[in-house]
């Protein structure tokens, strides 16, 4: 884990963008590690807001166990919310994390593949929902720095250029990860002290 943190190199009141597929079991370690107590961890509630339904319960005692942490103690701090469409999603991202955040007095919220629901092919107006999403990604950003959380935005595929390029071109930090069996390549796009990083880190860190 000290690799992935010299890396990464993550803070508070920042919102980061994590693209790719392996980004869920780094996000499911992030909240695994959130509730250890300090130094390893910031003895924190965690918010989960599920906009992919893509929480999984057993990969979490999964990765505690790798870190010989307790399973239940862990899930016992994750608070989850799940949306169905990009309206509840938005609703959640602008009117109920807030009020999480400070309930839970939470230090990380979780929003998991956060383009899905605003690229539902269901949705007619484009340009519109285009917007929609460039205001919650900022409305995330004034969140972090408000409330000096860390928040972490994954984005499982690309679905649409626009939304993949506001969310990482706006996010204090923006990284894609990249899989294969043996080791995660992470390429650092946009991050305030380690531009344009491109680096390997063993799965083995996480799974």
């Amino acid at each position: 884990m000290v690799e992935l943190d010299r890396k990464l190199i993550l803070r508070f009141s920042q919102l980061v963008a994590l693209n790719g597929k392996d980004s869920h079991s780094l996000s499911s370690l992030l909240c695994v590690r959130a509730g250890l107590p300090k130094p390893d961890g910031n003895d924190s509630d965690v918010v989960f807001i599920d906009g992919g339904n893509v929480f999984d319960a057993y990969l979490l005692p999964k990765i505690s166990l790798k870190h010989e942490i307790n399973s239940e103690n862990a899930l016992a701090k994750i608070h989850l919310s799940r949306a169905f469409n990009y309206r509840q999603l938005s609703r959640l991202l602008n009117e109920k994390l807030p009020l999480a955040i400070d309930e839970f007095k939470s230090k990380l919220a979780v929003v998991s593949d956060m383009t899905q629901l605003y690229c539902d092919p269901d949705i007619r107006n484009k340009s519109e929902i285009l917007e929609v999403f460039r205001k919650d990604i900022r409305s995330l950003i004034t969140l972090a720095e408000q409330k000096s959380v860390l928040i972490v935005a994954t984005n499982f595929q690309t679905r649409n250029r626009g939304m993949d390029n506001i969310l990482m071109h706006t996010a204090h930090v923006s990284a894609t990860l990249k899989d294969t069996s043996t080791f995660t390549q992470l390429t650092l796009t946009r991050h305030p002290f380690n531009p344009q990083l491109k680096a390997t880190i063993s799965r083995k860190l996480w799974l």
